[in-house]
């Protein structure tokens, strides 16, 4: 993750989605989909809101490999993003009303 989603006040999601290959037959070979949103986080007054989207592939050479056994693989592709969402300014709690007569 880019991003450490911990504003003050700031809220956020994270939906994570995996995947074990070994299913497949490809031993070792496993996947990682990340996606967070947070919303509310203020920095000098002005909120910043923000998403990002990361993906990991593992992949874990098996022991019939002898010497290569515990050598792991871990791949993050650049295509991975996190980007903030159009700022927008402090909202007042007030509102002020006229009236004509």
């Amino acid at each position: 993750m880019q991003r450490t989603f911990n504003q003050v006040g700031e809220k956020a999601v994270l939906l994570s989605l995996s995947y074990d290959f070994s299913h497949l037959g490809i031993s070792g070979l496993s996947t990682i989909l990340n996606y967070v949103e947070g919303w509310d986080g203020r920095v000098l007054g002005i909120r910043q809101d923000a998403r990002e989207l990361d993906l990991t592939i593992d992949y874990k050479i098996p022991k019939e490999f002898g010497l290569y056994e515990n050598l792991w693989l871990r791949l993050r592709p650049p295509g991975s993003t996190s980007r903030e969402l159009p700022r927008t300014a402090p909202t007042s709690a007030s509102s002020s009303a006229t009236t004509s007569q």
